[in-house]
């Protein structure tokens, strides 16, 4: 009967997505407190193959909120339950050290983060060779660290390397691959190169809109980002000439866009 119970749990966990929405958090609420029971009491009945799923749920859930610290207090849960039970060289443990190394990159804690999502994409490397997805994972979760850092140098590479094999592994029609040109074309953009972002940003919409419908959130973020950089490049053409093509209202708008941009920098 417990196992039944922790079966239930489990699958109901796993429709929490990466990045849920507040009506993914409101569908699973009522649940959440028997998902701790589990995850808390009920963990030696859950198989090896299940064991991270409650942790990843929790933390899914309550990352979600911006509620960061009970969402790291599971995901350490995860770390270290996986590890007494799995031993060190699993996947369960490398998928664990990365999820706790991106709660900590999402609050802005770099040098936390960094030494986490290294190991994980070791372990990944290690345990399944370099031509795996998840493979392809790690190395992109490296780079948006590396980005969010300002190294640009180290990051390119590994987006580059993410995207490689998400294109050979997935196929260059699924929506993995429009996660990596979007993110590298994130890194271009905080580069300032905004003429090598946009073939990215199309190429990450095509296939965004085929693989997940035009009204999906990661397909609307994508046509923000392509609206965002249209607008970049207006602003590096002179003054006088965007005065000669836009219409006066939207000559306006745009030149106090560039104040609002030079008074943040």
């Amino acid at each position: 009967m417990k196992q039944g119970f922790c079966w239930i749990m489990i699958a109901i966990t796993k429709f929490i997505p990466q990045t849920p929405t507040q009506e993914d958090i409101s569908r699973v609420a009522l649940g959440i407190p028997h998902l701790s029971h589990v995850a808390t009491e009920l963990i030696e009945y859950v198989d090896d193959e299940n064991l991270i799923w409650s942790f990843i749920g929790l933390g899914r859930f309550y990352g979600g909120q911006g509620a960061y610290n009970q969402a790291e207090q599971w995901y350490e849960q995860s770390v270290e339950t996986c590890r007494n039970r799995l031993g060190e060289q699993h996947t369960s443990v490398a998928t664990s050290l990365n999820n706790l190394g991106e709660l900590y990159r999402s609050q802005g804690r770099y040098s936390e983060a960094e030494p986490l999502l290294i190991q994980a994409l070791d372990l990944m490397k290690q345990l399944l060779e370099e031509q795996h997805p998840s493979v392809a994972t790690s190395l992109n979760n490296l780079a948006e660290l590396y980005r969010s850092q300002g190294k640009y140098e180290s990051a390119e590479p590994l987006h580059l390397q993410a995207l490689d094999l998400r294109k050979r592994l997935l196929g260059e029609q699924h929506p993995s691959v429009a996660t990596s040109l979007n993110n590298l074309a994130g890194l271009y953009r905080s580069q300032g190169k905004y003429e090598a972002v946009e073939p990215l940003l199309i190429q990450a919409l095509e296939i965004a809109e085929q693989a997940l419908g035009e009204n999906h959130p990661h397909t609307n973020s994508i046509k923000q980002s392509l609206e965002y950089i249209a607008i970049m490049k207006l602003l590096q053409m002179p003054e006088e000439e965007l005065r000669q093509i836009l219409p006066p209202e939207a000559f306006e708008q745009l030149l106090q866009f560039k104040q609002q941009i030079q008074s943040e920098t």
